[in-house]
């Protein structure tokens, strides 16, 4: 092969990668997280310092909130010699207060760390909390409102996460809330308020058709965040939920995966867009768009996945709100889809 043929080729690849590239740019450019990006990314927010700030926000929450339980504090550090680990308890979580996603869970002298779960030695845990206290989160993904929160690591009282539950709010108003499992399995569900899945994607770890169990408390929960997050144009409210169904506090989530990721299907990242614009959820979009993802189960024939996922919407109940859309389904216009009511 000679060289004007590796070189024609070499550029016909670039000019793939770069058409690529510009219609990714085109397709983040009309979504939700691009105008969030817009408002939040590379600026200076200090209503968002202390709600951000994983140590400071506990005394906020205490006050504004006082019924919701906050994992207690055992340790705090602002250096080497006043990390003091050997006095912790058999199992505890050690995070730093100016970052996200990073923490350690120690438990019967084994630890994980962060999402993943990964594996880490116990004689590296206080090199790696040392690590943090360098790290620049802000500088990484352009959260600056990180900037001004003290660096410090502290070790809190280990709870037995069964999952979380990430509600996401415009100014006060929830509209969705997401069932998320960490470690090995690592999964994500995405539900309206009403608890029909939306079926839409967001991370790799993302699934499509099945509905989590509802949450016991999901009505008290949604109303906490909803009173947490009341006149913040956006923010997700992340609560932390044992296997005997008690919640506490997780954090506040302004940028998640620092906007840089887009909502499928693109009809969805639209809406999205427009709420964030407006400041106005609409749910009758929301709900109709619940319907459709249904109905195009049903007429596909794929009765498991229409049980997997339920819905609780009545069709007149929409179409008295001006959802004009022509659904055909088993269940005529006065029924409801069937759904699981079970809760957990």
């Amino acid at each position: 092969m000679n060289f004007v043929t590796l070189r024609a080729r070499r550029e016909a690849v670039e000019k793939t990668v770069m058409t690529a590239r510009a219609a990714n740019a085109r397709r983040f450019g009309v979504g939700f997280n691009s105008l969030l990006a817009r408002w939040t990314l590379d600026k200076k927010m200090p209503e968002l310092t202390l709600l951000a700030d994983k140590l400071g926000v506990r005394n906020y929450i205490k006050r504004l909130i006082p019924e919701l339980a906050i994992p207690k504090v055992l340790m705090c550090a602002s250096s080497r010699g006043e990390l003091l680990l050997a006095g912790l308890p058999e199992k505890y979580v050690l995070k730093p207060s100016n970052n996200s996603g990073r923490y350690l869970i120690v438990t019967g002298g084994q630890a994980v760390q962060n999402h993943a779960r990964e594996p880490i030695e116990i004689g590296a845990i206080e090199e790696t909390a040392m690590s943090w206290l360098r790290e620049s989160h802000s500088r990484r993904y352009g959260e600056l409102w990180y900037d001004d929160i003290e660096p410090r690591i502290f070790a809190e009282e280990y709870i037995p996460v069964q999952y979380e539950l990430a509600i996401h709010c415009l100014r006060g108003t929830a509209f969705l809330v997401q069932y998320i499992t960490r470690g090995t399995s690592h999964t994500s569900t995405t539900h309206t308020v009403n608890w029909d899945v939306l079926g839409i994607r967001n991370t790799p770890h993302d699934m499509l058709e099945t509905r989590a169990v509802r949450p016991k408390h999901l009505d008290e929960m949604i109303r906490i965040a909803e009173k947490a997050t009341a006149g913040l144009p956006y923010v997700r409210f992340d609560l932390l939920v044992t296997p005997e169904h008690k919640f506490y506090f997780g954090e506040y989530t302004f940028a998640p995966l620092a906007c840089r990721t887009t909502y499928e299907p693109l009809a969805f990242d639209v809406l999205m867009r427009r709420m964030l614009e407006t400041g106005v959820v609409d749910f009758t979009a929301l709900d109709a768009f619940v319907v459709r993802r249904i109905t195009k189960l049903w007429n596909q024939k794929s009765l498991r996945a229409m049980r997997a996922v339920g819905a609780h919407i009545t069709l007149d109940a929409l179409r008295a709100k001006g959802v004009t859309a022509k659904f055909s389904t088993p269940y005529g216009t006065n029924s409801r889809f069937p759904v699981d009511t079970r809760q957990s």
